[in-house]
């Protein structure tokens, strides 16, 4: 299992994002990767001022999606990047070793360019059918195992994981999962934080 067993990715809300992340470390989240397809620069850089706020005195670390600048101004522990951001090699020259830096993997052709890389974690997926990624090519139980076996560093898995999807997916590689509306569409998401992380110390 990796040091980060579960993963939650925000979804687009800005102005109550604090109030959510405040509910998801009340249930124990692992790790925030804070993502906005759509909100500018500026206004990701104060709600995540505000975020680690939140996270620094419980020791939860907070990645950037996409934007290795933000990440660097905000100090924040790392970033995921995806195969059409920067190379992986140049983030880490810029970043330091010290860092996180997760990478997206979607295919077996990526898996195998990745393979010499010495990423913190591969984020693979999607895994199933997702409303996040409506349009994404879905590669099933069997396809996500075979890119787990080549790639050493922790794999996590993303893409419509729910609470009884979790066994399954561990038992095909995955050292951690990925969630985003899953806890961010939950009636309650703390208690739905709870419920994943439950399901990930049982399997």
């Amino acid at each position: 299992m990796s040091h980060y067993p579960l993963h939650l990715i925000t979804d687009n809300r800005i102005e109550k994002l604090p109030d959510l992340i405040s509910e998801v470390v009340s249930g124990c989240i692992s790790i925030i990767q804070l993502r906005n397809k759509h909100a500018d620069k500026l206004v990701l850089y104060e709600v995540g001022k505000k975020i680690l706020k939140i996270l620094k005195p419980k020791k939860i670390p907070l990645i950037i999606n996409d934007h290795i600048d933000l990440a660097l101004a905000l100090d924040a522990d790392g970033v995921h990047i995806g195969q059409t951001d920067l190379p992986y090699n140049q983030a880490r020259k810029i970043l330091g070793k010290n860092k996180i830096i997760g990478l997206s993997i979607q295919t077996l052709e990526h898996a195998k360019k990745a393979e010499k890389y010495d990423a913190d974690y591969f984020g693979v997926g999607p895994v199933f059918h997702t409303n996040t990624k409506s349009d994404a090519f879905t590669l099933g139980v069997n396809q996500f195992q075979e890119i787990t076996q080549l790639l050493k560093k922790p794999c996590i898995a993303i893409g419509g994981i729910k609470i009884a999807d979790v066994k399954t997916i561990l038992s095909h590689g995955a050292q951690g999962i990925a969630v985003v509306s899953g806890i961010c569409a939950a009636a309650n998401p703390r208690l739905a934080t709870i419920n994943y992380i439950k399901e990930l110390s049982n399997a």
